[in-house]
Formats: C-alpha cells, structure tokens, sequence
C-alpha cells in the first residue's frame, strides 16, 4: 500500500469523494465505500466511519440478522418488514449492531411506510436504547408524509442530548406533544428546520406548542417554520443565538397583525428571510425590529417572498426602512401577485438604498414597469461598488421600453468589479455600431489594459430590445470575455438562452482566429457569422 494511504486525512478524503459523487449516483457511492470496506483493516475502518455517518433507518434492519424480523410479501414494488422480535438477536450480534449505529450522525426517517416506522419503534422501545445506539447523532431527519399518523409519541426517543439539528416538515396528530419535549431532551440543538409548503394539520393546538417551545430553546441558531404570531415573533427575538431565520407567514401559519413598532430584539440576526407574506406584513415586521444604533451595525440578509403587490410609495418606504441598517449585504424582493401593478419603479423608488454602501447583492422583483437610465445605474455603481449581483425586474413585462443601455453597463461593470451576476432589461439600437465610444479596437485596449468584466459569468437581459444582436454579442465578446450565461425573454418568443450565448461565443472564437483582434473584422463579416446563430 502506498505510504499515503496510511495517513487517515487523505483516506477520509478519499471515502468522502465517493460519499457525494452525486445525487444521481448515491447508490453507486454507497457501493464503492462497501468496496472499500472489505479491502483491508487500515481502510475499513475510516470507509465504515463515512458509510455509516449518514443513513436511512432501514439500513439497520440489514444490520440485525433476518430472523428477528417479520415481512410481509407481495407488497407492491417492494417487501415490507411488519414485526422485529428482539429475543432472537444474539448478545455479539447487538454488539456488531453498536459498532456500526454509533458512527451515525445522521438519520433519516423520512418517507417510509407506516409499518416499518412502527418496526424501528420496536427496534428503540426506548431513550436507554437510542442514547446506547447512537452516541453521536447530531441530525435527525423526521418523516414527512401527511399519510396516516406518524408515530410521535414513539419517536420521542430519538430527541437526544447530542442532537444538534432537527428536520420538522409534517403537522400531523401528535407533533404538539413531541415539540414541547425538544427543549427537554435536546438543549444543545442549534437548528431547527420546521418549514413546509403544505399547511395541511396546522392547528391552534400546533402553533401553541411552537410559541411554548421555540423560546426554550435558548442555543438555537437557525430556524425555518412557521411565523405564528408577533407574541410569539417577540419571543424568538431574545434567542441570544439566533442568526439565520426562514418564516412562513401564510394563513394559518401566521395570524394577527404585525408586531408592533420596535419591539423585536434579534441581538445576532444577521439573514432574515419571510416567505408568503402580505407585503404591508413585510414592512410591518422590519420596522418592529429594535431602534438600536448597535443593532444596526450588524452585517444583515434579506429575503421577502411577497404574495401581494406594493405600491411605489410601499416600495420607497420598505427602502428607507432597510437603509437604516448599515451592513446591509443583501436584499432580495420577489412578488408573486397575480393582478399587476401598473405604476412604474424609479431610482427614487429605492433611493434610499444608496446609502447602503455595504450592499453585495440586489435583486427585486416588483412585476411593475420599470424607468431605469444609464444615470441611474451609475448612481448604482458608484453607492455600491462592492456589487456582485443586479437584478432589477429582469423578468417583467414592460409596456414601456427600456431606457437602459450598453453605454450604462459599461460604466456599471467599471465602478463594480465584483458584479458576476446582471439582469437588467436594455436597449440596443442599430445605431450604436457607428459610435466613436463602441469602436472595436478601444474595447480590445480596454481589455488589454485588464478594464473588461473579468468575473461577470451571467446576463439575464429580460425583455430586452435588441435590434443589433451582432454588436451586442461582438461587444459582449471582449466586455464580459468569461460570460457563460445570456437570456433573452420577450412577449412572443420562447427563452433565447443558447441562440444569443451562441453568438457571443462565436464572436470570441472570431477575435481568436485574428489573434485576439475582434477589430479586424468588418461588420459585414461579423453580421454573416453572428446573425445566423442568433436568429436560429
């Protein structure tokens, strides 16, 4: 064996390739750590480490000998294992069985029929059990079919003190009673994942138990689920550990009006994200965050789901709200509405981002019209040189045309080197081929002077107006030289994602042919080999 395997980090890394080569190929990496389990000692050991560090329970049935279980044939697709007997497994054999259950950190019950989770109840008849098996659990993963009744009661045992994170996704009967025995059984827990799209079970009774049990659990640190109410908003604010937070705000998930006006703590958060709320909601809930110059200082994500549509003057407000926050590093505003709104959002919609100099990321989706010019990115560029992401409506339809050129993205991409990800609608007249400023082989300088996009990778143009897609692509070409992603979208037209990419690839392969000098082609031969891709 060679010298370097007997060290045990590069084994671990070796094992830990084969553990994620892929989501499709999961089976075939299980396969391979198996393999190298029966090589020799000096790899089995540290493979088993890595197989057995995540599974799905019925990987312990084929742990345990075949005789301890029943099974019921001619189920479809697949045998169902119905009953286990615990008198007919060996001393040794429980030993063999410890061995492997206490490299699990992770397990999974999800998704199994009733029956086999009834087994496994059988397998861990209690705490003393599960606590012997599992020595080292730190992620549960619990069932997630709404289907009958999930045990609840039976899986209490599995809430285990080295618990450090639980995966919640049903409502069902009998979920009140094992969240309230979290806080008791778990105290180290740090995440908390309660997030379902299905509101299907939630109950009065379910939203109690959250309010009851969430505040206890004081070394929390991340949490998605359900909002509930702003008492219980007011509650989960004084979690001195609590940095990242995923809400469900839809009915019933979260009743009540908005908490009131600076009565939300959050010492540490620092992303925030609210899904399915009712604009005015949004706004109501970022204002009742605590009026605290320190509090403000604090690197601070944000994410809004909106199911309702605002106004430009909801927008400006959400705007000046946020820009009180310093650090701001990230806003992402998505909504969903299905009735449009046809006012139409301005630099002086949002202006008061601009003093959020800290901001890497803007996104905003409004589905209204949009009046963006190239003064206005540049105000941008120059408030948030830091960029890295820009999309402003690259997905709406607007009745009025883009204001937008490639003149200010130009200036944008120089003031934000940063930027890797753009999507912003714009308009390419036929006439900007004949501009002094859009000359080729100022371009070629621009880049050989190390002035082009370097990092710039995506380029979602919206319902963008190009009426001269072989300059935009030859400008492209030597603009943004390691751009792999170009969108185009319009009323009538499917996505043109490849035909447009197409062409600026091609325009680069051009420059190549004439040793990295686009400029020594005439726009006649640029238009023969571009406009055929393009327009495919």
């Amino acid at each position: 064996m060679h010298p370097a395997l007997t060290l045990e980090e590069i084994l671990r890394d070796i094992c830990l390739y084969f553990k994620y080569i892929g989501p499709g190929e999961a089976r075939e990496g299980r396969q391979a750590l198996t393999s190298l389990a029966k090589t020799c000692r000096a790899i089995s050991a540290v493979s088993l480490d890595v197989l057995w560090s995540s599974i799905h329970f019925y990987a312990l049935f084929s742990a345990l000998p075949c005789r301890a279980f029943q099974v019921k044939v001619n189920v479809p697709r697949k045998d169902c294992i119905t009953g286990f007997d615990r008198s007919l497994v060996r001393a040794s054999e429980w030993v063999r069985f410890h061995q492997y259950t206490s490299r699990i950190q992770q397990l999974s019950l999800a998704d199994d029929p009733l029956a086999q989770l009834l087994v496994l109840c059988q397998l861990f008849p209690s705490r003393f059990n599960t606590e012997h098996s599992f020595p080292n659990l730190q992620r549960l993963l619990l069932p997630r079919y709404h289907r009958g009744n999930i045990p609840w009661q039976t899986l209490n045992v599995f809430l285990l003190p080295t618990l450090r994170e639980i995966q919640l996704s049903s409502y069902s009967d009998g979920v009140s009673a094992f969240l309230r025995s979290i806080p008791q059984h778990s105290m180290l827990l740090n995440s908390l994942h309660a997030f379902s799209m299905s509101t299907v079970g939630w109950s009065a009774e379910v939203g109690a138990a959250y309010e009851e049990a969430l505040p206890q659990m004081r070394s929390l640190k991340y949490y998605w689920g359900p909002g509930v109410s702003q008492s219980y908003l007011r509650q989960i604010s004084t979690l001195p550990s609590l940095r990242h937070m995923t809400l469900m705000m839809q009915e019933p998930l979260y009743q009540g009006p908005a908490p009131p006006l600076h009565s939300l703590a959050f010492p540490v958060l620092s992303k925030l994200r609210l899904c399915r709320v009712n604009f005015g909601m949004a706004l109501g809930i970022f204002k009742g965050i605590k009026d605290d110059e320190h509090e403000y200082s604090r690197v601070l994500s944000i994410n809004i789901d909106s199911m309702t549509s605002p106004s430009t003057g909801d927008l400006h407000e959400l705007s000046a709200v946020l820009a009180r926050f310093e650090l701001l590093e990230s806003i992402v505003l998505s909504v969903r509405a299905s009735r449009r709104n046809e006012e139409s959002v301005s630099l002086a919609t949002i202006r008061p981002l601009l003093r959020c100099s800290s901001l890497k990321e803007v996104d905003i989706e409004t589905r209204m019209n949009v009046s963006f010019t190239d003064t206005d990115i540049e105000a941008m560029g120059e408030a948030w040189h830091l960029l890295e992401v820009l999309k402003l409506n690259s997905d709406t339809y607007c009745k009025t045309p883009p204001q937008l050129t490639l003149d200010g993205i130009r200036v944008l991409l120089s003031m934000c080197p940063r930027l890797r990800r753009v999507g912003l609608a714009l308009r390419v007249p036929g006439s900007d081929r004949d501009s002094p400023q859009w000359r080729l082989n100022r371009l070629e300088e621009d880049r050989a002077a190390g002035r082009s996009a370097e990092i710039l990778s995506s380029f979602r143009l919206g319902y963008s107006q190009i009426i001269d897609p072989t300059f935009f692509c030859a400008v492209m070409s030597q603009l943004a030289p390691n751009i792999d992603y170009v969108e185009l979208l319009g009323p009538d037209i499917p996505t043109m994602v490849c035909p447009i990419l197409r062409g600026v690839k091609e325009a680069q392969k051009m420059a190549q042919e004439r040793n990295g000098h686009i400029s020594e082609w005439s726009w006649n031969e640029l238009d023969a080999r571009l406009l055929p891709l393009v327009r495919r």
